[in-house]
């Protein structure tokens, strides 16, 4: 596997991550 790519399905896995849970803080907020 190359190495960009890996980097970016990190990046990728991170951002989903980061999504997720400023969904789920809103609507704890909600």
């Amino acid at each position: 596997m190359d190495v960009v790519m890996l980097g970016l399905l990190a990046l990728f896995v991170v951002a989903i991550a980061g999504l997720v849970r400023v969904c789920d803080s809103l609507g704890d907020w909600s």
